[in-house]
This record gives C-alpha cells, sequence and structure tokens, in this order.
C-alpha cells in the first residue's frame, strides 16, 4: 500500500487568518502603527531643520490615518510647526488636542502656555504651573521668563522661598543687568530668612550705575536684614540713608526705635516708636511700645496700647499672629492660642502659621486638634520642610 504523504501546515498562513479572526484588523492596525512612526520620523527630521511647512504637511497626512496612541504627540508637533511658523491660533488648538489626549504630559502644558501668553494670561499661567507639578526637574529648569516669573510668584503665595530662589536665579541669570530682577532674588533671600544673601544681593542693586527707583524700600529690608543678624550699626548706617530718602517713613523710624530698646534707652525708643505711628498706626511699633512700658513697669500704658493694635487690625492675619506671638512671649498661652486660631480662619493655606498654631496646641496639651493642625501643615508646607513635619507627626 502506497504511504500517504501528510503535507506540512503552513503555520504562517494559519496564525495570520487566527489573528484576522480573533483581533479583527490587526494587520491593518499594524501597517498603520508602522506608516505613523515613519511619517514622524520624516516630520522630526523636518522640524529639525527648520522646515515647518513641509514637517506640517507631513503631520497633516498622518494625523488622517494615524494610531490613536500617537493622537497626542502629532498634535504636538503640529502646533509646535504652527508656533514657528506664526500661525497662534492654529498651534493653541493642536496643543489643546494634545493636552486633552494626555493630560498628563508636562511638557504639552508647557507648551500651550507659550502660546497663551499675551492672549489669555489665567490660562497660560495655570498650565505653566501645572506643567511644573507634573514634572518639577524638567520644566524648573527651563530659560522662560515668563514661566519663572509665573512659578515665583506661585512659590511666593505658598511661602516655598526655596522653590522661588530657585527660579529668581535663573531670571538673574537671563537678566544680569536688570536690579528689579536682582531685587526680586534678594528680597525672596530676604523673606526665607537668609539675611545674610540677602544683604549681599540687595547691596549689589545698589551698587549698580543709576538711581534704582526702589531704593527706599531696599533699604527697609537692609535695616531689618542687619538687625536680625545682630549688627545694629550697620542697622544704624542704612536707617542714615533710608531717612535721606524719607526721614518720616514708619519702618525706619521703627527700627531706629528697636536699636535704642535694644540698647535700653527707652527714652529714645519710645520716641521713634511714636514717630512711626505717623500717619498710620505701625502695629511692631504698638507692641513695641506695650514691651517698652511693660519693661518699665507701667502696666496700663503697655496695655492700652495692645488694646489699639487689637481694635485696629482684628480682621489682619498678620498682625493677629504678630499679637499671637507677643501674648505667647508674655506666658498668656489662652490669648496667644486665640489670636493664632483667628489667624489662621483668616489664611487657612498658610503652613507656617498652621505649624505654629499646632504647637500652641500641643503647649496646652489638645492632642487631638495638635495632630489634626500638623496634617494640615503638612500638605501645604515646602518640600523642603516636609521631612521635619513628618517626623514630628511620627512622634504624636
Amino acid at each position: 500500500m502506497e504511504r500517504i504523504q501528510l503535507k506540512k501546515p503552513r503555520f504562517s498562513l494559519i496564525f495570520l487568518v487566527a489573528a484576522c479572526f480573533i483581533c479583527g484588523c490587526e494587520p491593518a492596525q499594524i501597517y498603520k502603527e508602522r506608516t505613523t512612526r515613519k511619517g514622524l520620523a520624516e516630520a522630526e527630521t523636518l522640524m529639525a531643520q527648520k522646515r515647518w511647512p513641509q514637517a506640517l504637511k507631513i503631520l497633516d497626512k498622518v494625523a488622517k490615518h494615524s494610531v490613536y496612541s500617537f493622537q497626542a504627540k502629532i498634535y504636538y508637533l503640529r502646533g509646535t510647526c504652527c508656533k514657528e511658523m506664526g500661525k497662534k491660533d492654529w498651534a493653541v488648538e493642536a496643543y489643546e488636542y494634545a493636552v486633552a489626549k494626555q493630560p498628563t504630559n508636562a511638557r504639552y502644558h508647557y507648551a500651550l502656555a507659550t502660546v497663551l501668553v499675551g492672549n489669555n494670561w489665567d490660562a497660560a499661567r495655570n498650565n505653566y504651573v501645572l506643567a511644573y507639578q507634573l514634572n518639577p526637574y524638567l520644566i524648573g529648569t527651563l530659560r522662560d521668563s515668563y514661566l519663572q516669573d509665573t512659578l515665583a510668584f506661585d512659590f511666593r503665595m505658598k511661602r516655598h522661598y526655596k522653590q522661588e530662589i530657585l527660579a529668581r536665579k535663573i531670571i538673574v541669570e537671563m537678566y544680569p543687568d536688570d536690579p528689579e530682577k536682582l531685587e526680586g532674588l534678594g528680597n525672596t533671600y530676604f523673606y526665607a530668612k537668609d539675611y545674610s544673601k540677602a544683604i549681599e544681593t540687595l547691596g549689589k542693586v545698589l551698587a549698580m550705575k543709576g538711581k534704582h527707583k526702589n531704593q527706599k524700600e531696599i533699604y527697609q529690608l537692609l535695616v531689618e536684614a542687619y538687625y536680625q543678624i545682630g549688627r545694629l550699626d550697620r542697622a544704624y548706617q542704612a536707617i542714615q540713608e533710608g531717612f535721606k530718602l524719607d526721614h518720616r517713613d514708619a519702618s525706619f523710624n521703627h527700627w531706629m526705635g528697636m536699636i535704642f530698646k535694644n540698647r535700653k534707652l527707652y527714652k529714645l525708643a519710645i520716641y521713634y516708636f511714636e514717630k512711626s505711628l505717623y500717619p498710620s498706626a505701625s502695629v511692631p511699633s504698638l507692641i513695641s511700645l506695650s514691651q517698652v512700658y511693660d519693661e518699665l513697669g507701667n502696666q496700663t500704658a503697655s496695655k492700652a496700647y495692645l488694646d489699639i493694635a487689637d481694635k485696629l487690625y482684628e480682621d489682619n492675619e498678620w498682625v493677629l499672629d504678630e499679637l499671637s506671638r507677643y501674648y505667647e512671649l508674655r506666658g498668656n498661652l489662652g490669648k496667644a492660642l486665640s489670636l493664632a486660631k483667628k489667624s489662621v480662619t483668616l489664611d487657612p493655606e498658610d503652613w507656617e502659621r498652621l505649624y505654629r498654631l499646632h504647637k500652641l496646641y500641643a503647649k496646652q496639651e489638645e492632642k487631638n486638634l495638635a495632630r489634626e493642625t500638623l496634617l494640615q501643615a503638612i500638605a501645604f508646607a515646602p518640600p523642603e520642610e516636609l521631612s521635619k513635619l513628618k517626623r514630628e507627626l511620627r512622634k504624636e
């Protein structure tokens, strides 16, 4: 009997048929993906050569038959071509489409922000900030003055001064001869309580050629910075320079009073503190006058000045915080806690005041409220403070 010869199955054909049966149109999808990749590569090559119209033509063609997963990138590249060709409205539309398809891509949000600048500032700022939040290491180092100004403002509002310093350093690098940019950096060093850096940076501003329009404000910061590092002699000199610009300035008179108070020359201290109360009452001076009269044993006058501060500024969170600190120093924790709570109510996202309120609750042994307030402080604290606050939370 003749042996039957079995033919070997054609596996490639079998697999192809099975694939078509199971997945429907997978071969077409594979073809689409391959042509999409090829088209993108060609477009990116042309873009590298700055041949924007030719690149856009290819991208328009690719977009008609692209795989879904590539659509965000296609429209991002289309937006870039339109932007470079001066077609700003088209660029906005393309970038918005890319962002809608891939909302977690920092680069897409940043690109959208760059074309919104000038036309829709709020939307531009929102996209700049969101881009940074999605990828701070990429976005935070870009040399874009609009971006860095936006980030600096956002960090200032959140009191994240170390991040603001990084943004302002980039701005200064971009505009090294602009005194206002350098002043912004010095101002941030001051609020970050890096007083030595503030003094150094603001001193460079004053040394720049030409009369700087914010000289008085610079001297105000210098006076306090020198005072805070214990250089009362330099603070005194800075006040004298400030008096040349405005001898009635409340800040200069207040810090002159502080210098004399520090030296226990109370009559002179009172004289300058009282000068600083005009034309409008200065809270630091009201508190300082209360302290001076307290040290002189005049409790009636001491209380009177505190009462004035309480009544005049009962809805000012900064003043309430200052008064709270003063009452804490005097050992009146109940009053300090009450004022601190009101201060936080007026500004519930200030992590430093929340943390201080946590400390006051802890002193009063109100453990649940102390923990709750610490958690709130953690929610708004800058990155460099988180490890310290979390360590404290674990001890609770």
